[in-house]
């Protein structure tokens, strides 16, 4: 039996990886920042989109301006909506987790929860844990 690899699974072949150095942050930056961008865009575009058009109760929270935003909740969000496309439509996908901004937006607007990125992070990964043991256990799938 192989022993388990730490840390994330590779999801991109090396061929890939090199395409995204180009587009995202150059040649210097490590797979994981890569990586990150990829799954950034994966999540940033819509939420964007659906704030301007519905703006977001408490969304500076997750976004301030240009330099000043939440990335690591963003690259979560991402992996969940690209985890979630696996299965389901881009719309369902988008629709999940800008559902989801909301939600965070809301729970960190709370005077009671001194919420973190960090704890908002946990939470989305719990999140998608539990949408992937129900997604993989259904029969259709």
């Amino acid at each position: 039996m192989e022993e388990r690899k730490r840390g994330r699974p590779v999801k991109f072949s090396k061929e890939y990886m090199v395409k995204m150095k180009a587009v995202y942050s150059g040649t210097k930056a490590g797979d994981r920042h890569i990586q990150n961008h990829f799954y950034q865009a994966c999540s940033f575009p819509e939420i964007m989109k659906y704030h301007k058009e519905h703006p977001i109760d408490n969304f500076d929270f997750l976004y301030k301006d240009e330099t000043h935003f939440k990335e690591t909740i963003f690259t979560e969000l991402g992996r969940t909506s690209d985890f979630i496309y696996q299965y389901c439509s881009k719309k369902e996908a988008d629709e999940y987790i800008i559902n989801l901004a909301k939600e965070i937006c809301i729970f960190a607007k709370n005077e009671n929860n001194k919420i973190t990125s960090r704890m908002v992070e946990r939470l989305i990964r719990e999140d998608r844990k539990e949408l992937k043991d129900k997604l993989k256990g259904e029969p259709n799938n």
